[in-house]
Formats: C-alpha cells, structure tokens, sequence
C-alpha cells in the first residue's frame, strides 16, 4: 500500500527516485502494476504527486502498490511544473528521473540510467511506450540503433 507523504525523509533508503506528476489518469493503474518490479529491481521509490486529482481514486489505484510507493496529495489543481518540483523536494534520493502515468519502462531501463547516472551523465530514454499499446514513441531525432535506451553521455 502507498504512504502518504507528509514531510521529507530523514535518510536517503533509496538509489532513484521516480517522480509521476498525476491528475485523474486512469493509465497509472496499469503502468505501476507492470513497472513495479522494474522499480523494485532498481531500489527505486515512486512517489506519484498528485496534482489536485481525486485522493480516493489515486488511493485505489496504489492500493496493491508495494511499500516503495509514495503519494503526495495537493488539494488544488496546478501545473506539472510546480507537481515536479514538490515531488523532487519531497524525493528520498539525490537521483530523480520524471515519468508521466502512461509510461511503461521496458526491462533494464533503470539499471542503465543508474550505470549513466554513475559515471555523471544526464540521461534523456531516446525510446519510450505508453500505456495504450500505442507503438513505442521516439524522443528526438537521433537515429536508433540496436537496442540502446538511453542518449550517449558525450
């Protein structure tokens, strides 16, 4: 089940923390149900901010959630911006990487942005796939090549 966020941690229990921007999206019920154990193989928290949504509806969707997950819930409605910054506030690690509701990661993705993130790059994924089963969308327009995820660090 999720805890609800009411001050920041103490200590930093995590290596990532994922921040998803949420208002009323019914695609987080399924993105977190199939990227829970890429979050739980990453030791990633997920704190979902919930920016002026319905509380009652973000709850029965992170029911099921495993302890990792956090929600944060803002009683009005604002931008993603202002989501953003509280969730990276909020966040347990110094490692934070942004992922709207709809995103499904594919296996292996936080593993390499951590092996970037080690080595002090900024990782951009140059592939991604939302919840619709829409085929994957790119990001930019650098070519893609084999199977590589992430943008170089170069």
């Amino acid at each position: 089940m999720a805890t609800i966020v009411k001050e920041k941690p103490a200590r930093l229990d995590h290596r990532l923390s994922v921040v998803l921007p949420w208002y009323n999206r019914a695609e987080l019920s399924e993105t977190l149900a199939k990227n829970l154990p890429i979050y739980d193989s990453a030791n990633a928290e997920v704190l979902i901010v919930n920016c002026g949504g319905d509380p009652d509806s973000l709850h029965a969707m992170t029911q099921r959630a495993s302890s990792r997950v956090r929600q944060l819930d803002v009683p009005a409605r604002f931008g993603k911006s202002l989501a953003l910054n509280l969730g990276i506030h909020f966040a347990a690690s110094t490692h934070i990487f942004v992922l709207d509701a709809d995103i499904l990661l594919f296996p292996g993705t936080l593993s390499d942005v951590m092996s970037a993130l080690d080595v002090g790059c900024f990782v951009t994924l140059q592939t991604v796939h939302e919840s619709d089963n829409r085929p994957p969308a790119r990001l930019g327009s650098r070519p893609h090549g084999g199977s590589t995820r992430l943008d170089d660090c170069s």
